[in-house]
């Protein structure tokens, strides 16, 4: 079956993820875990060794973290210290994270053409919000979807048709989801178009 390509700017709505598609967040995200496994008496890690955790929320990313680096930790250790990750990375949540090229331009361009705008990330709620405003980019969106805003998160996929509306209603232009990993199908998905593998926004080559 062929495959059908849009714009974004052909779409009613777009659902961006955050972490690694609209804003590389990986630099603080990893310094903060760092922070915390040399409290451990663990050595550092580099960023293509924890690469693939991002997204998924800070407890994945403990996890991770402690088993590339020792024993594995128990879940009354990760809470304890998720408890300090979140307060490390609220304090240095923008020290080395800024939008991808284009991203900016794309989001403007999604304005201009009257296209609705929303995240859904399985960043906490209050950490996306704080995000978004540090690098001034709150303004774009209309709705933010964080990992605790529901009660589910990514790829559930009531964390994308809380924004979109409800399962099945009909839309004249069809609604694009942009995040890094597959949502489940939501039943009755008329009107969607996904994006499944998208790691960063770019700006289009020019034409020859």
């Amino acid at each position: 079956m062929a495959k059908t390509f849009i714009s974004a700017l052909e779409a009613e709505c777009v659902i961006f993820d955050l972490d690694g598609t609209l804003v590389d967040t990986a630099p603080d995200l990893l310094a903060t875990l760092n922070v915390l496994l040399g409290e451990l008496g663990r050595r550092p890690l580099t960023l293509p060794e924890i690469k693939s955790a991002i997204g998924h929320g800070a407890k994945a990313l403990l996890r991770n973290g402690a088993n590339l680096t020792g024993e594995p930790l128990s879940e009354d250790q990760i809470e304890t210290l998720f408890v300090k990750y979140i307060a490390y990375y609220s304090a240095h949540i923008t020290d080395h994270t800024a939008p991808f090229p284009g991203a900016i331009e794309v989001l403007e361009a999604c304005r201009e053409a009257g296209v609705k705008l929303a995240v859904c990330t399985n960043k906490l709620d209050s950490l996306s919000h704080q995000v978004l405003a540090a690098l001034r980019l709150d303004g774009y969106f209309d709705a933010v979807i964080g990992s605790d805003t529901l009660g589910v998160q990514k790829p559930d996929p009531e964390t994308v048709l809380e924004y979109s509306g409800a399962p099945g209603r009909h839309r004249k232009r069809p609604c694009l989801s942009a995040i890094r990993r597959p949502i489940l199908k939501p039943p009755g998905r008329q009107g969607w178009r996904w994006c499944w593998s998208i790691t960063a926004i770019a700006p289009r080559p020019p034409a020859n």
